[in-house]
């Protein structure tokens, strides 16, 4: 197998969270090889983020529409991308146990959006008139975080060396570390971050009402990228089929029967989490909901 052929295998592989932190990692080396090359070559090595990173001016952004999207795959530095891609593959992999694949990068993409003209705006009313750039995913991710918090506040999750926590715990350490760090240092990323939070946050609130305000987000993700991008649903959320030939065994049948009943079981508690959060489940429900994905 030759390394393109290897290359096709991982990458088909690859579920869509990891293939969202692959292409910011592939952006930051070519990001990088454009500073170094500008540097090497004489030419302008700040013209990548020039074009496509949001600058406070409002005039860049009416010339640069692009930028309110692409800004979020660009970083200030390798820590600054290190840091994201952690919270991103917890708060991805989290998010994905209430909500599908389509919807994460629809979180993402109008956390980015949302995050930018928060940062844009405030420029425009504050009395700073400095041509200042944002770059980073920590609004699209702040989206996913909180839009999956916002799903079941009061759901526990173990982290090592703290223990047990709720998570809306760990929502309220994010936004009031922004708040905090605001008006001290990078006003406008960490106001951008709270643009993200509250997009994820007005999102699912919107969703449990019975509004899906990102339907058309949602719609052109679908067309750009899940046609031919194999969906990776989450275990939970697995459907199982019975397909064992009529002429098996009454024993496999009977496997096929009790693993459908559980499946039926799991939905019923997935919708009580739904429709109640994850602190209405019973002890027992809790325990079979576990069980059930450690077999899965």
């Amino acid at each position: 197998m030759t390394w393109q052929e290897k290359l096709k295998y991982h990458y088909q592989k690859a579920d869509v969270v990891q293939k969202l932190i692959a292409v910011l990692v592939i952006v930051f080396v070519i990001q990088k090889l454009v500073e170094v090359s500008g540097t090497l070559f004489g030419f302008d090595r700040r013209w990548f983020i020039d074009w496509f990173a949001v600058w406070s001016p409002m005039n860049h952004l009416l010339f640069h529409p692009w930028s309110i999207i692409t800004y979020g795959f660009l970083h200030g530095g390798f820590i600054h991308l290190l840091f994201n891609v952690l919270v991103l593959y917890f708060s991805a992999n989290l998010f994905l146990s209430f909500f599908n694949e389509i919807k994460l990068l629809s979180y993402f993409t109008l956390g980015v959006i949302v995050g930018g003209l928060f940062f844009v705006v405030f420029y425009q009313i504050s009395s700073s008139f400095a041509a200042i750039p944002l770059v980073g995913a920590s609004a699209g991710i702040m989206a996913i975080l909180i839009g999956a918090i916002t799903q079941s506040p009061n759901m526990e999750v173990y982290l090592r060396l703290i223990g047990r926590v709720k998570l809306w715990w760990i929502a309220a350490v994010f936004v009031l570390l922004d708040l905090i760090q605001t008006p001290i240092s990078n006003i406008g990323g960490h106001l951008a971050h709270l643009g993200g939070a509250f997009a994820g946050f007005l999102y699912t609130h919107q969703l449990k009402k019975g509004v899906n305000i990102g339907a058309w987000l949602e719609n052109i993700i679908s067309r750009l990228f899940f046609e031919n991008w194999k969906q990776t649903k989450h275990p939970f959320k697995k459907v199982y089929k019975n397909k064992t030939p009529k002429s098996n065994n009454k024993s496999k049948q009977s496997f096929g029967s009790y693993k459908t009943e559980n499946q039926f079981k799991v939905d019923a508690i997935l919708e009580k989490i739904k429709n109640n959060g994850y602190e209405s489940l019973t002890k027992e429900e809790k325990d079979f909901l576990y069980q059930a994905g450690k077999n899965l």
